[in-house]
């Protein structure tokens, strides 16, 4: 039953009625704009009848286009507009599986109808118009419609499962819709229509602000478009244009199916990038051991899709091994031996990275490529998940190093730029080439002319993860940032360590920093001189059966779990007490000298430095039988006398207006460093060192 009409309204019948007079007069006088307007009209009027209505409606406009394909062919330009407004007239595709949704299947009858029978070019371009401008509506009104998966949608709350099944459906049927316009089209050069639909969905995934390539349906249909791709047809020979001979024609092929393919492996790089954009966590879970799969089975079909993404690619020539020595090599140019010897600070290296990307951003612009993001996890997931093998094995520490400066020093520049999955796979990558080209990367570590890239990539790694504010990143980060170090040369982790302390913005990462240093001042050097792997071996089995591997280490804080592997048995007999960083009597001055410096600014600044003076209270008390005793005697004093002074402001620390102190986290962090600061007040000199471990006969 239709609702009840107002004084000065349109009956549905009217309606019915006024659309068929539409079609007849538009049939003799050849006025199909006339049509779609009145077309359009009554269209905008739908949201006052009901769903039978609609039905209705919609069958009365099929019938009329079976009748006269004439008129649907002109009217092609406009018809997908007009078919989208009727599925968005408050027609709400309900749950249950949207084939069991008459509206929907109504409506992809209209479209298959147009598919069909419209004009190809004019409705291939209406599609990518209309493609461009789809969004989910109203995301930022929809509290409960998950940005990061869709898949999480609720399926009791009809509007919001409206917004997302309008999207999906729009999207596919305008994308079904282009397909089979490409594969109507009759032309010598189909690689022109071919860019005008590759340009479009690009630009889709690039800027829509629904993110469509976090939308597994919506990757899944841009996957078979690339996958099921066919040439059109060519003309035959009688229907050559003028100015081409048949002799021409192998040339003309073999141009176009380059291009073509070109146009195609784009579209699959920029549809992988966009698509793993939001997989960091998954991918560290995946890849690395100590991490619970829970991350894993959370994205899983997403994940999944990376494997066919592999073997799409392998499918069209993809050789992932070359594309990444390409990179390599490209990077190699930008950093050629002389000139990394001419290297003087950091500033040095980023002046050349900067250059380099500018003339990459020029390069971009004028050629397709494959993109370097792609590369990298196409890569990763080929040979560590699917355990491709491939011709050559590009991975060598030192040019990864200059690679990941190439490819992520841009994105602490242009933070709009980041892709955390990225530099996991980054990562990821040169652990396994520690693992595959042991002594070859331990040299390379230890070389003094590579100190300053390390340094320079570590600070920039170290930036793009402490700013993900992503607890799995920041927690594999100091895993990797101690491995590292610990296989580096002595010189270069001390000097990169105790520089990040003293000048480093990041609080978090001083504290880690100084946890770090404790650990390779008091672990012994394996006399094997082998170095364990952080990656997950098995993540190609745990990718094919998706089960739980295992518990997550402690990453509350990022910086608890530094002890990479058990640490291994002590070699009997040991006549030298070899350790990754060595103490000396230099060292500790200095160490002593940043600890002064942080107790100064712990007065000033004691919610921001208070988890620095803790981290070095535990390095001192771990060191107790190798630093002076008086001099750590003093500090611990200094210390102990902080918990009186906190105790005096702790009523305005904790229960004040809130502009002392903004974040309830903070109020949080200030009472356990009250907790711990207030067991240090010690009142015997003689029971202090003690207190941290020192026997009364032990010293320097």
């Amino acid at each position: 039953m239709s609702v009840s009409k107002k004084e000065g309204e349109v009956s549905f019948s009217q309606i019915l009625a006024g659309v068929e007079e539409a079609a007849s007069k538009s049939a003799t006088k050849e006025d199909v704009v006339s049509f779609c307007t009145v077309l359009d009209i009554y269209i905008e009027q739908l949201s006052k009848y009901t769903d039978d209505e609609k039905i209705q409606f919609v069958d009365t406009i099929k019938k009329l286009f079976e009748s006269n394909h004439d008129l649907l062919y002109k009217a092609s330009w406009d018809l997908p507009q007009l078919f989208i407004n009727i599925l968005e007239s408050n027609w709400i595709p309900r749950s249950g599986g949207l084939r069991n949704n008459v509206s929907v299947v109504k409506y992809m009858g209209l479209f298959g109808m147009l598919a069909s029978y419209g004009e190809p070019k004019s409705l291939l371009l209406a599609c990518c118009e209309q493609i461009s401008k789809l969004r989910i509506k109203s995301r930022s009104e929809c509290k409960d419609l998950s940005h990061d998966s869709p898949l999480d949608l609720d399926e009791s709350h009809p509007t919001t499962f409206a917004f997302y099944c309008n999207f999906v459906i729009e999207f596919h049927t305008l994308l079904e819709a282009i397909n089979v316009c490409l594969r109507r089209s009759v032309s010598l050069w189909p690689s022109k229509y071919l860019a005008t639909v590759v340009t479009c969905l690009v630009n889709f995934i690039k800027t829509s602000p629904s993110d469509p390539a976090s939308i597994i349906t919506v990757v899944r249909r841009m996957y078979t478009f690339i996958r099921d791709y066919i040439p059109p047809e060519l003309p035959q020979n009688a229907d050559l244009p003028a100015n081409v001979q048949v002799s021409e024609l192998p040339k003309i092929v073999s141009d176009e199916n380059y291009l073509q393919r070109k146009l195609l492996i784009w579209m699959l790089s920029v549809l992988v990038e966009g698509h793993t954009r939001q997989l960091c966590t998954p991918f560290v879970a995946l890849l690395v051991s100590g991490y619970p799969q829970k991350y894993v089975e959370a994205k899983w079909p997403k994940l999944e899709f990376m494997g066919r993404f592999v073997t799409l690619g392998m499918s069209m020539d993809l050789e992932y091994d070359t594309l990444l020595q390409n990179e390599i090599d490209r990077t190699e140019k930008l950093f050629p031996r002389e000139k990394v010897a001419e290297f003087k600070t950091s500033d040095d290296i980023l002046k050349v990275v900067i250059d380099g990307f500018n003339e990459d951003l020029h390069h971009e612009a004028e050629e397709i490529s494959f993109s370097a993001i792609s590369t990298i996890i196409l890569y990763t997931c080929s040979t560590l998940v699917s355990k491709e093998k491939f011709s050559t094995e590009p991975l060598r520490l030192i040019p990864l190093v200059k690679l990941q400066l190439r490819l992520f020093v841009p994105f602490s520049i242009k933070p709009q730029l980041i892709h955390y999955t990225a530099v996991t796979c980054g990562m990821v990558l040169m652990l396994e080439a520690i693992g595959s080209h042991h002594d070859e990367s331990l040299a390379g570590l230890a070389d003094p002319g590579n100190r300053l890239l390390l340094s320079t990539y570590l600070q920039n790694l170290s930036a793009i993860c402490l700013n993900s504010e992503n607890k799995v990143l920041i927690s594999f980060f100091y895993r990797f940032l101690a491995k590292i170090l610990r296989d580096s040369s002595e010189e270069m982790a001390y000097s990169f360590l105790l520089d990040t302390i003293q000048s480093c913005p990041f609080e978090k990462l001083q504290v880690g920093c100084i946890t770090i240093l404790n650990e390779l001042m008091s672990k012994d050097k394996d006399p094997r001189k082998y170095s364990s792997t952080l990656l997950n071996y098995s993540a190609s089995e745990n990718a094919r059966t998706n089960k739980v591997a295992g518990s997550a280490p402690d990453i509350s804080d990022g910086v608890k779990d530094l002890h990479l592997t058990p640490p291994p048995l002590p070699p009997r007999n040991t006549a030298k007490d070899d350790k990754y960083i060595n103490y000396t009597l230099e060292r500790e001055k200095s160490i002593l000298d940043v600890f002064d410096r942080s107790l100064t600014d712990f007065s000033k600044r004691p919610i921001h430095v208070g988890g620095k003076i803790l981290a070095f209270v535990n390095l001192l008390s771990s060191q107790s039988g190798k630093f002076t005793r008086d001099e750590v005697v003093k500090r611990f004093r200094e210390v102990a006398e902080l918990a009186t002074k906190l105790q005096e402001c702790k009523e305005q620390i904790i229960n004040g207006d809130g502009q002392k102190v903004e974040e309830a986290g903070e109020k949080k962090r200030m009472r356990s460093y009250l907790m711990i600061l207030s067991s240090l007040e010690i009142s015997s000199t003689r029971q202090l060192p003690e207190a941290f471990g020192f026997t009364r006969n032990e010293g320097v």
